[in-house]
């Protein structure tokens, strides 16, 4: 069955007939494979309306449903009824109950009632049961409900309290418990007396016994007492032996008169003339033989027949007690029909046995004929519920359909002939609105038979007017698409008209699929070409010439129709592995070309980097750097290869930067004299930092005067001298100024004199910068400006000129 399943999942499918079709659909189904994709594939997408149908009929996928109600036709309503028959629970399925109760929610109250009327599961039947208010539909419900639940559930919701009696007359003796529900609601209003007279009316009526099996007519008698003459005898001999040898050992009332008139026959021929009747004596003796072997037979089958009656009366008795009418019936007749083939003490002791269970039978068969009278009437009710129901037509002959074949299962009844007219009147009042819907349907069907021909001719005309020899297989596609969904759309069909149309349709989509076929082999012959000369491209040694011819094939196969999925997914491969390997040697070059442009990328930015670095060190380490700054410009200048392109003007750009601001560092660089000044003085400043340090950590005058002792000026004289008098001689007035401290206070004097000096000193380039200065220095701003203003003051006076205030300082 596996092996058979992937062979449908494949094009295989396609292309069995619509009957070998069907029977797959049936086979899964009926050995409990449970392949759901072979359904829905055959329930969206098969030709043949059946099949479909068929397939839904097993479907359990509920989104895939709700897909085909969409559809009108035999396929929308195969669909709607398996569709409810999923949300009631009647087909199996893997929804859970909160989707199922989601689902029920956001249906129709038509949906709703049909999920009530076929509800096997009490959550769907409780979910779509609390949505329907309406007293016409309950009592739908409550009448041909499938679940008790969901018939005791709209019995308890209906209140219209004469359709509640009208109800009770039709369900006495059919559902007790809705029977009781109801007779439960109509005694809370009336009287509990009146109501139960009104549920429990009933009518008695018998039935005459069914007759007994005719006896077998008895062969002619003689009267003993007269004499017999020779003619008569042998007319009686003869008759005899007429009558013997069409007996059969079953035959045990004809084999007992056909022994009793024998007998009579011997006793005249005792009582007459010896020699007149000599000749017949002979015959009489071997017709008594004869007899006898008969008889012996017959007497071992009546008592198997005795036994095989007895089994059946205590099946009866039993049939009896259950109250089996059916049952009973035909045992009864059994067992009269093997009574009338006994004799003698079998039967009798037969008859005996039977003799007390005869009135039990007759009174069962009497309470079935009561039964069905009252039954016929429910049906005759029930029928005219429907005539008063809004129930859809489909749905409504399907119930009087149903009551039409329990009506006959009923046989008999009293009034029998009345009754069947008032329920044939009601049903085909009942019928009228289904015979208009039925007639619009057949309407229906005819337009869709006339859609279909028209399809059939237009399949005709393209098959006819196509090119074989230059098919696009896409509008070939399209043309199959569109005739087999136009095909779908226009169902149902008349089933005794179908069946030819649907085999031409299916001739001309073969012939369709025939030309699309052959065209996709040649395709593919053309494409598995175009791949070996791809293949070939792969050993030319000239690489820029197999790559344009490589792009050519490339072309051509653009140029190349579809073949079939999996060849032309396996062909594609093959050509595009050649092509890639023609191509994957440019791209071996490329590929070695950007790698050598990306390290030259990475060298070119360490050569920057490293220029930027000189220009972070001091002078002396600068000035000593000049060869390796020349080296890193040619060694940029060789790296900076034409193939870079994107980060060429980048690079540049930086490089020209970084060069500038070396050469101009370099300009500004001092010579060695200045540099060799500038050391010294920052040595001596060090030591005198270094100094001011150890006098400011000294806590008393005592500690101070002792490190001023102890200090050496040795170290100091040892710094040299930066070869510019003036500058020296600043520094030794600094360090003079500390060794003549002795005490803490003089040196913090010292230090508040030389921080006003440094205060003022800042104010002044703040005033000339146009500066603010801090809230606590405004007022030594205020007095060094005016000490300026003075001094210009008396500039302007002495005709001196004077430097503005605002200026650089020098």
């Amino acid at each position: 069955m596996v092996e058979k399943s992937k062979k449908y999942a494949n094009d295989d499918w396609n292309k069995l007939d619509p009957a070998e079709r069907l029977q797959a659909v049936h086979e899964f189904a009926s050995s409990g494979a449970n392949d759901s994709k072979l359904f829905i594939s055959a329930a969206l997408n098969d030709l043949d309306d059946d099949v479909r149908c068929a397939a839904i009929n097993y479907l359990g996928d509920l989104q895939t449903l709700e897909i085909l109600l969409q559809q009108e036709g035999t396929v929308g309503d195969a669909a709607s009824l398996q569709y409810h028959k999923l949300l009631s629970g009647s087909f199996p399925s893997e929804l859970t109950e909160q989707d199922r109760i989601r689902v029920i929610n956001s249906l129709g109250l038509k949906s709703r009632k049909q999920v009530a009327l076929l509800a096997k599961c009490k959550v769907a039947g409780s979910a779509a049961l609390s949505l329907i208010g309406d007293n016409e539909d309950l009592a739908d419900l409550c009448m041909f409900a499938a679940s008790v639940f969901v018939r005791k559930a709209a019995a308890e919701k209906i209140e219209d309290i004469d359709l509640i009696k009208e109800l009770i007359g039709k369900l006495a003796g059919k559902d007790k418990t809705v029977f009781k529900v109801l007779s439960s609601k109509v005694s809370s209003t009336e009287s509990k007396d009146n109501a139960k007279e009104k549920a429990q009316k009933v009518e008695k009526v018998e039935q005459p016994e069914k007759g007994e099996k005719a006896q077998v007519e008895p062969l002619e008698k003689t009267d003993p007492a007269e004499p017999i003459t020779t003619e008569t005898l042998e007319g009686e001999v003869g008759k005899i032996n007429t009558a013997l040898s069409a007996l059969s050992h079953k035959n045990s009332s004809q084999i007992a008169q056909v022994t009793s008139n024998l007998r009579k026959l011997q006793q005249q021929v005792d009582q007459s003339d010896p020699e007149s009747v000599t000749p017949a004596v002979q015959q009489l003796q071997d017709l008594g033989k004869a007899l006898a072997v008969v008889s012996e037979k017959n007497n071992h089958y009546q008592g198997q027949l005795f036994d095989s009656t007895n089994s059946l009366i205590e099946q009866l008795a039993k049939a009896l007690e259950d109250g089996k009418s059916d049952e009973t019936n035909q045992l009864w007749n059994k067992i009269q029909s093997n009574i009338d083939n006994t004799s003698g003490k079998i039967s009798r002791d037969l008859k005996e046995k039977t003799s007390e269970l005869r009135s039990k039978v007759k009174e069962l068969r009497d309470w079935k004929i009561f039964a069905a009278t009252q039954k016929k009437k429910e049906l005759i009710s029930q029928m005219q519920h429907l005539l008063e129901s809004k129930m859809h037509p489909p749905d409504k002959a399907k119930h009087i359909n149903k009551l039409h074949n329990q009506w006959k299962a009923l046989g008999r009844s009293s009034e029998n002939e009345k009754l069947w007219r008032k329920f044939k009147n009601v049903s085909d009042k009942a019928y009228e609105p289904c015979k208009e819907f039925f007639k619009q349907h057949r309407a229906t069907m005819a337009s869709n038979l006339k859609q279909r021909n028209e399809i059939c001719a237009q399949l005709g005309t393209f098959l006819e007017t196509i090119d074989s020899s230059a098919v696009n297989i896409v509008s070939v596609n399209k043309v199959e698409a569109r005739a087999r969904d136009e095909w779908k759309l226009y169902a149902p069909v008349e089933h005794s008209r179908i069946k030819k149309l649907q085999k031409r349709f299916y001739g001309l989509m073969d012939q369709l699929r025939l030309i699309k076929r052959t065209a996709m082999q040649e395709n593919a012959a053309r494409k598995h070409s175009l791949v070996a000369q791809a293949e070939e491209l792969t050993s030319m040694e000239d690489n820029k010439e197999a790559m344009n011819k490589a792009k050519s094939l490339q072309a051509e196969w653009k140029l190349a129709g579809p073949s079939s999925y999996k060849d032309d997914r396996k062909s594609w491969e093959a050509f595009r592995a050649a092509c890639d390997k023609v191509f994957s040697k440019r791209d071996g070059e490329r590929q070695e070309a950007r790698a050598k442009v990306e390290s030259a990328l990475k060298d070119l930015h360490k050569i920057i980097d490293s220029l930027d670095e000189l220009l972070k060190k001091g002078d002396e380490e600068f000035r000593d750097s000049r060869k390796s700054y020349v080296t890193l410009q040619r060694e940029f200048h060789n790296l900076l290869n034409p193939a870079i392109r994107k980060d060429r003007k980048r690079l540049l750009d930086r490089f020209e930067r970084i060069v500038n601001s070396v050469e101009v560092r370099y300009r500004k660089l001092p010579d060695k004299k200045t540099l060799q000044a500038r050391t010294v003085l920052d040595s001596k400043a060090q030591y005198c930092l270094n100094l001011e340090s150890i006098m400011a950590a000294c806590e008393d005058d005592e500690a101070l005067t002792n490190l001023m002792n102890e200090s050496d000026k040795s170290a100091w004289n040892s710094l040299g001298s930066c070869g510019n008098s003036q500058l020296d001689k600043k520094m030794d007035d600094r360090l003079q100024r500390l060794t003549k401290v002795r005490k803490v206070k003089q040196y913090e004097a010292l230090l508040l004199t030389q921080e006003n000096e440094v205060r003022n000193k800042v104010i002044e380039l703040e005033i000339k910068a146009d500066l603010k200065s801090p809230d606590q220095d405004k007022e030594l701003r205020m007095q060094i400006q005016l000490n300026q203003l003075k001094i210009i003051l008396a500039g302007s006076l002495t005709g001196k000129r004077i430097v503005n205030t605002r200026g650089n300082l020098n």
